[in-house]
């Protein structure tokens, strides 16, 4: 403890260290890991913003760096870092997106690849640090004239197992539709509804933990075509409140 007491920045080290063992997997001593769920935030407090972002890219960078930055939000050490209210959830849906974007080589070779100063972890217009800006809050009107009023943007979950899954065999599980205002990039409207899989009802553990979605949120859920027509039926419902949305 008291080497991490002369320079903070190795409370991020250990997650480091921990990060980078995937052949033989180990954990934390009790007592270290005691320590840093502690003081590991305090001990950051007043280390130099780059320092921790180089620290953040080499975690990242690492064959278990999405599981150290899970076990980072779960110790309080990642809410001391990002300095943001409330903290990222262990469960929670930032989180699940970097675990699901660490299985794409494109993104690890970004990571490996970019400079950490080109990782910005805020903006002008905001306090609340992060690595990527939130398009759907930081919105910005469009260079160009759009040929529609409004955009419907979906981004599916859908059934998956270890290893390769092939389209053939997915079926949607969850149907999220934002509505969007093309001339002002702003967000007017939101339907979300679960999805009830047919020919293969059981979720696997992995679909669990990639999506966040249970068992109990799809068996409780309509099966696709119905939340297909309510889906239509809420898109019915808002362009009568605007006389601008035709379907």
């Amino acid at each position: 403890m008291p080497q991490m007491q002369h320079d903070g920045l190795r409370t991020l080290r250990a997650y480091r260290f921990l990060a980078a063992n995937s052949d033989r997997p180990w954990s934390f001593h009790p007592s270290l890991h005691d320590k840093l769920k502690e003081v590991g935030g305090e001990l950051l407090a007043n280390i130099a913003r780059q320092r921790i972002l180089k620290e953040l890219k080499k975690i990242l960078g690492k064959p278990r760096g999405a599981e150290a930055i899970r076990m980072m939000a779960e110790d309080g050490v990642l809410a001391a870092v990002l300095k943001v209210n409330p903290p990222l959830a262990p469960d929670g849906q930032e989180i699940r997106a970097l675990e699901c974007l660490w299985s794409q080589q494109e993104v690890a070779d970004f990571l490996s690849d970019t400079a950490p100063e080109r990782l910005s972890f805020g903006s002008k217009e905001s306090s609340v640090p992060r690595i990527y800006p939130d398009p759907l809050k930081e919105v910005a009107a469009p260079v160009a004239d759009q040929p529609y009023d409004y955009y419907a943007v979906t981004d599916f979950e859908a059934t998956c197992w270890p290893g390769h899954c092939t389209a053939e065999l997915q079926e949607i599980i969850e149907l999220p539709v934002v509505l969007i205002e093309a001339s002002s990039g702003k967000v007017v409207g939101e339907f979300q509804s679960f999805v009830r899989p047919v020919a293969r009802p059981k979720l696997s553990s992995f679909c669990t933990r990639l999506t966040g979605i249970t068992q109990a949120n799809v068996d409780s859920a309509p099966t696709f075509p119905e939340a297909a027509r309510q889906l239509m039926k809420w898109l019915e419902v808002w362009s009568k409140s605007s006389s601008h949305l035709d379907l």
